[in-house]
């Protein structure tokens, strides 16, 4: 087992936070599904496209807040640290 104070364990806890905040926030879309599924079932297409469209619209809407939330902001050289220009001019030259 980790020491709670590890960058491991924070993040293994900040993911399970996220996981089930993000399953909080789909499992609504169930009853939309169910409902779309019965329509579906009717024949009514214009109804059936729509939901289509609020069930895509409300997953990506979902998942773009959790991982504003959740996944941490970081400068693009960030990974990078050991990155130099002659590694750039060897990149380049290869």
């Amino acid at each position: 087992m980790m020491a709670s104070g590890s960058g491991r364990c924070v993040g293994t806890k900040r993911t399970l936070l996220h996981i089930i905040t993000t399953g909080a926030h789909l499992t609504p879309l169930i009853n939309v599904i169910d409902n779309m599924l019965q329509v579906c079932a009717l024949s009514v297409l214009p109804e059936v496209a729509d939901c289509i469209e609020y069930i895509y619209d409300s997953i990506v809407s979902i998942l773009n807040s959790a991982s504003s939330i959740f996944v941490p902001q970081v400068k693009k050289a960030f990974y990078k640290f050991w990155w130099n220009e002659e590694l750039s001019i060897l990149k380049q030259a290869s």
